[in-house]
């Protein structure tokens, strides 16, 4: 059944860019319609695991998408579409007549790689470990379900495509998988640390690109972050690929690691001496986004003295960007921002940073400090929710000598537990506000008092005007302390 023949009439419906222009994201042993439901970013987001055939597979999917359609729409009652019913990026969209497939994105996990990122956990985390006569099995189901898709003529002919595992170069039966959407205009997303000839080949056939993420502009820095001394070999790499088509340099900002005046210097040069007017820029999605946005700022300054443009791989725009730069980076902030990056460099050369889970926990610590150098001494805090996820905000409490109650039980029963305690509830969960709140009217309880941890990790705003915005005025020191809270 199509989504067109359950929507007689209709010029739009409810739903998700990624439902209303059909999206295929390939794991290793399942389907999904977006990111979201191939991580762990929501675990309740609709997933579909692979069965005997590639045919029975992806009509299977299909399918899915047409109840979940449904169940967004009220024609039936809402069942395994309940996580994208909650979801932010719901909305109304023009209806798809054609049901295209119009991107691909080939992500597959567990995958090999050569390199040892610090802040990748392939290497690190067993569950990413390849096994070859259990995994290989993946990237031939892959190819074949593109077949079938393209033999019912149900792939758009400009459709785009990402091969985005682990280390593509590398991968086993990766020439099957180049194959297999050798039509389509592909962005490859590699390490740099070898050409690979089909790659390069297909790029100059039909226009593909490659992105490589270099996070450095020194060789020490290179060795450092991608855990192999391979700077030079990836930057001679870069030009032989940039002979064959477009290629995209990305820098993912790690403060206090590559934001040093010579590595944004050396990525600027490296772009420069590529002929590329634009850097692809990013944070590190484990430590939280503000840590970084001041080293951006700087890069920001840096790319435009030179004529260079930016883009950026996260949740807001380049003119976002900008505009918090104009608005938050003052010569107050300035201060702020340097003391939290000279302690962060000390953590760098400190040993304990041997350990990059380690300095994760010191750069929430420090972002945690901050926000809570505002509130009033007498502050009572508890952490809702189950709380193994939650260890960077009890770290920072302790080392903080602040109390914090963390029932570690459901969001509902901590806050009812701790209702009667705490002058402010924290969560980290952006999913969880609305429900938390709800508890919380239900109580009679102001949800002024509700600090969403997790929102304040993605906002460039300083802590104290995030507090105003967010937290009831009662609980946060007088404005003029404030100053010397932050600079002292």
């Amino acid at each position: 059944m199509e989504s067109s023949s359950i929507f007689t009439g209709e010029s739009h419906i409810k739903c998700c860019t990624y439902l209303a222009r059909p999206h295929l994201y390939f794991q290793n042993d399942m389907l999904g319609f977006c990111c979201k439901a191939l991580s762990n970013f929501n675990p309740n987001a609709p997933r579909f695991p692979y069965l005997d055939t590639a045919t029975e597979t992806i009509v299977n999917f299909l399918h899915k998408r047409v109840i979940i359609l449904a169940e967004l729409n009220g024609i039936s009652p809402i069942d395994i579409a309940k996580a994208c019913a909650d979801c932010d990026k719901l909305g109304t969209y023009p209806k798809d007549n054609n049901n295209k497939v119009k991107h691909i994105n080939i992500s597959c996990y567990p995958s090999v790689c050569n390199a040892k990122c610090i802040y990748c956990s392939v290497y690190t985390n067993p569950k990413n470990t390849f096994d070859s006569t259990k995994h290989s099995r993946y990237p031939k189901m892959i190819s074949e379900i593109i077949s079938w898709l393209q033999s019912e003529d149900l792939i758009e002919d400009n459709a785009s495509v990402v091969i985005a595992p682990a280390e593509i170069t590398i991968m086993p039966h990766k020439d099957l998988l180049l194959d297999s959407i050798a039509r389509y205009k592909a962005n490859f997303l590699s390490n740099g640390f070898i050409f690979d000839q089909k790659i390069a080949d297909t790029m100059k056939r039909n226009g593909s690109q490659l992105m490589v993420s270099i996070d450095s502009g020194t060789r020490e820095t290179f060795k450092f972050v991608k855990g192999l001394d391979l700077f030079e070999k990836v930057k001679a790499n870069l030009k032989k690929y940039k002979i064959y088509g477009n290629i995209t340099i990305k820098f993912i900002v790690i403060a206090g690691v590559n934001d040093s005046n010579n590595d944004l210097d050396g990525i600027i040069d490296i772009v420069c001496s590529l002929g590329i007017r634009n850097l692809h820029t990013s944070f590190e999605y484990g430590l939280p986004l503000r840590s970084a946005f001041f080293s951006l700022t700087k890069l920001i300054d840096k790319l435009d003295n030179n004529g260079l443009s930016f883009s950026f791989h996260a949740v807001y725009s380049p003119e976002q960007i900008r505009d918090a730069k104009e608005q938050y980076i003052t010569s107050d902030s300035i201060i702020s921002y340097e003391k939290n990056l000279s302690s962060l460099r000390s953590a760098v050369n400190a040993d304990f940073i041997d350990d990059y889970k380690s300095y994760r926990r010191y750069a929430f610590y420090m972002e945690i400090k901050f926000l809570l150098m505002h509130f009033k001494s007498n502050i009572r805090f508890a952490l809702l929710g189950f709380v193994e996820k939650d260890q960077y905000i009890i770290f920072a409490f302790e080392k903080l000598g602040i109390p914090l109650l963390a029932p570690n039980v459901s969001y509902e029963e901590s806050f009812e537990l701790v209702k009667d305690y705490a002058d402010v509830f924290i969560i980290r969960s952006k999913e969880e506000v609305e429900a938390v709140k709800s508890y919380m009217e239900s109580a009679d309880c102001n949800s002024n008092r509700l600090l969403d941890i997790e929102r304040y990790y993605y906002s460039f705003e300083p802590a104290r005007l995030y507090l105003e915005r967010h937290i009831a005025k009662e609980f946060l020191q007088e404005a003029e302390l404030i100053a010397e809270a932050d600079n002292g």
